[in-house]
């Protein structure tokens, strides 16, 4: 496993573990109380053992909360994901360049780059509400590279959505979208 592989792998655990917290907390609780119920567990030890789980949950509750506020009264939501790819080349496809995939090749394939790995997608989306009658969308591409385009290197940044909805109705089903949206 070669080096961008092995980092790649070693930020989607710690992300993934970042995430999980907030869960871990409320499953805890969730299970002390399913042990204290099914008689496991006396009231006295299931006090004990969430004694301090409260604080931690309302703490965290207190910090999602700062992050997820804006000035202008609504919510900045973030998500992305990235998407990558590696190939192995086999044994006598040594020096091979395959023209249309890019993913394809050894460390001696068109001027001794390595290309077994790359990132397909990476793109991080911003979305939310502010105030109750308009909804934004913004999801840029920082990975992939637009067709007809003379940038071999790839990773070309590019917008790909940028939207907002104006709701003409409370309950959605109406609504006005401006913007570019793929």
């Amino acid at each position: 496993m070669n080096l961008k592989l092995r980092s790649m792998v070693a930020i989607a655990f710690a992300g993934a573990s970042l995430l999980s917290v907030n869960a871990l907390a409320d499953s805890t609780s969730d299970l002390v109380q399913a042990l204290v119920s099914k008689g496991v567990l006396t009231e006295e030890e299931g006090a004990l053992l969430t004694r301090g789980r409260a604080d931690e949950m309302d703490v965290q509750k207190k910090k999602e909360k700062k992050l997820s506020t804006s000035t202008v009264g609504g919510a900045v939501n973030i998500r992305g994901y990235l998407q990558v790819r590696n190939t192995t080349m086999l044994g006598g496809d040594e020096g091979i360049n395959l023209f249309s995939d890019r993913s394809v090749g050894d460390d001696r394939s068109n001027g001794d780059q390595d290309k077994n790995f790359l990132i397909r997608r990476a793109r991080v989306i911003l979305y939310g509400d502010i105030g109750e009658r308009l909804y934004y969308y913004i999801q840029p591409d920082f990975a992939s590279t637009p067709s007809g385009s003379t940038n071999t290197g790839g990773n070309f940044a590019q917008l790909r959505d940028a939207y907002g909805d104006l709701k003409l109705t409370k309950d959605n089903v109406h609504r006005i979208r401006v913007g570019q949206s793929k």
